[in-house]
């Protein structure tokens, strides 16, 4: 072999390895782009999650005069408006485990605040909840201008979590869903918490 020969031979070598070095190094952000994309979706806290396409179905828009307001469902859902009782009711089957589906139920209520409570002491007053720190029984966020209050903390009604959005502290709107296991071992309740927040995100008050 010529000198020339051991040249040329030599640059490929070098060519072949720098090409595979860039294509292994160029390969891992696209599967951790993937893998954070994955994560996020995953996320019902976070409100972004809302915006992903995470449901294909069509959603319907269904107004309430009794309780003011006006909300967003998927149409395979089934809805039930009680004016008598003061609640509007959206039933489902989810996809939660691997055993089946889990049937959910979720209540939309409103609740005057015309005294302008804080959220604090309108919902975990200091007599019933004496010996709680109440600032940890819930957490706070904003969703469409309109800030969110979560909690599965109410003394009367466990296993439920509950969401009380206001505009402003005049009118809380309580939205829940029953049943809820945040520890479950088997039962994985990312979706119907997306639902949530993807029907929270679709409020609108008359």
């Amino acid at each position: 072999m010529t000198k020339i020969q051991k040249i040329i031979l030599s640059g490929v070598v070098v060519l072949m390895i720098s090409s595979w070095i860039i294509l292994k190094n160029n390969k891992q952000p696209i599967v951790d782009q993937k893998q954070n994309q994955e994560q996020i979706s995953a996320s019902p806290s976070n409100p972004s999650a809302n915006k992903l396409p995470i449901v294909q179905e069509k959603w319907v828009k269904f107004t309430s005069d009794n309780l003011k307001l006006s909300l967003s469902y998927p149409e395979s859902w089934k809805i039930l408006d009680n004016p008598s009782g003061g609640y509007i009711e959206l039933e489902t089957n989810i996809s939660d485990t691997d055993k089946g589906d889990m049937f959910y139920s979720i209540f939309v209520t409103r609740q005057g605040n015309t005294d302008h409570k804080s959220f604090e002491n309108l919902v975990f007053p200091k007599d019933t909840y004496t010996h709680t720190d109440r600032s940890k029984l819930y957490s706070k966020s904003t969703i469409n201008g309109l800030t969110v209050y979560r909690t599965d903390n109410l003394i009367s009604q466990s296993g439920t979590l509950h969401y009380f959005v206001t505009k402003d502290d005049s009118v809380y709107f309580n939205i829940n869903f029953f049943p809820y296991y945040p520890d479950h071992s088997v039962i994985n309740q990312d979706k119907i918490l997306m639902y949530t927040n993807k029907i929270i995100d679709s409020l609108s008050f008359n």
